[in-house]
C-alpha cells in the first residue's frame, strides 16, 4: 500500500538520470498553462534537474529555490511563482503527489492568442521557454454528456460507446492536437474494472490510481485532426473508443486542444530536448480546454 518516495524517483525519473544519457545536469520544466484558467496547486509547473541515478537523492531533483515567473509578451508584465509540495514528512506516498511552482494570488489568467514566456533563475542559469495559447473552441450539444457535474448526469452504455460522435467547431481548417483526457470520479473502493478477468475492483488506492500518472483512474490519449468544412465551419469529428474507459461509474472527460510544444515532446527522437525548453529539458505548453461529464454503465 505504500511507496517511499526515494524509490519512487528512480523507478519514475530513470529518462532523466540515466547517467549516460546526458553529459551534464539540466534544469527541466514540465507543465502546461490553461486559457481562462490560473496556474493552481492542480495546474502548477514542475521545475527541477537531472541527477546521476547512482547517487540519487529527493533534493537532487527538485530546485524549490528557483525563482520561477511568467511574462506577457503583450504587456510585460512578469507573474511571479511559489513552490508547493504535499510530501508527507515520512516520505510515504498514498495519494497523487504534488510538487512544482504555481501562483497563490491566482493573478495570472491566460488569453486566448497571447504568448507567455517562463524564465526559471537558478544560481548562474537561465532556462525559460515560450508558447502562444491555441484559439477557443465549442462542443456541439449532445445527449451523452453535461458540461456542470452538478446536472443529472446522462449514462452511456458501455456497449455503445464506440457509436459516440463529439463534434467540436474550431477557429481554423489547420491541423489541431488534442488531447483527451478520461479521469474516473469514483472512489477506488468504488470502483469497478469494465474489463477485468482475474477480479473487479481495484486492490488498493495504488492500484486505481498511479501517484504521478493517475493512471488508470486517469486516461490521456494525444491524437492529431484536420477539420472538415462543414455548411462554413470548420469540423472536428472525435468518436470515442469504449478501451479509454477502464471503469463503471462517473467520469470527467477534459478536450484540450495544445500547442505544438507537448507533442514534439512525445513524439519525436529526443523529444525532452524539443519541448521549447531553451537551455533546459522538458516541455512548456499551453491548452485550450473545456470538461464534460458523464456516466459509463454496464447496460
Amino acid at each position: 500500500m505504500v511507496l517511499f518516495l526515494v524509490s519512487f524517483f528512480i523507478s519514475s525519473c530513470m529518462e532523466l538520470t540515466a547517467p549516460k544519457r546526458f553529459k551534464k545536469d539540466y534544469i527541466v520544466i514540465t507543465g502546461f498553462i490553461f486559457a481562462n484558467e490560473p496556474v493552481t496547486k492542480q495546474n502548477r509547473i514542475f521545475v527541477g534537474v537531472t541527477a546521476d541515478a547512482n547517487h540519487l537523492k529527493l533534493e537532487d531533483l527538485i530546485l524549490q529555490n528557483a525563482l520561477v515567473y511568467i511574462i506577457d509578451l503583450e504587456t510585460d508584465e512578469k507573474y511571479y511563482f511559489t513552490f508547493y509540495h504535499n510530501i508527507p514528512e515520512n516520505q510515504i506516498i498514498e495519494d497523487p503527489l504534488i510538487i512544482g511552482f504555481y501562483d497563490p494570488l491566482e493573478l495570472f489568467i491566460p488569453e486566448h492568442g497571447k504568448t507567455y514566456r517562463i524564465v526559471v533563475l537558478y544560481e548562474n542559469e537561465i532556462v525559460y521557454a515560450e508558447t502562444t495559447v491555441p484559439s477557443n473552441f465549442t462542443v456541439i450539444q449532445n445527449n451523452y454528456f453535461v458540461s456542470d457535474e452538478y446536472l443529472v448526469i446522462p449514462s452511456i452504455s458501455v456497449d455503445k460507446i464506440d457509436d459516440i460522435v463529439l463534434e467540436i467547431k474550431v477557429s481554423n481548417i489547420d491541423k489541431h492536437i488534442l488531447i483527451i483526457e478520461y479521469f474516473c470520479l469514483e472512489e477506488w473502493n468504488n470502483a469497478y474494472w469494465i474489463n477485468q478477468n482475474e477480479y473487479n475492483k481495484p486492490i488498493n488506492k495504488l492500484d486505481y490510481e498511479n501517484i504521478i500518472s493517475g493512471y488508470p483512474r486517469r486516461k490521456r490519449v494525444l491524437e492529431t485532426f484536420l477539420p472538415n468544412e462543414v455548411n462554413e465551419e470548420h469540423i472536428i469529428s472525435l468518436t470515442l473508443n469504449k478501451s479509454n474507459f477502464l471503469f463503471y461509474g462517473k467520469y470527467k472527460v477534459s478536450l484540450l486542444i495544445i500547442n505544438e510544444n507537448y507533442y514534439n515532446y512525445q513524439n519525436t527522437n529526443m523529444g525532452m530536448f524539443n519541448g521549447g525548453i531553451v537551455n533546459g529539458i522538458g516541455y512548456f505548453d499551453s491548452a485550450s480546454r473545456q470538461v464534460f461529464f458523464t456516466n459509463i454503465s454496464p447496460n
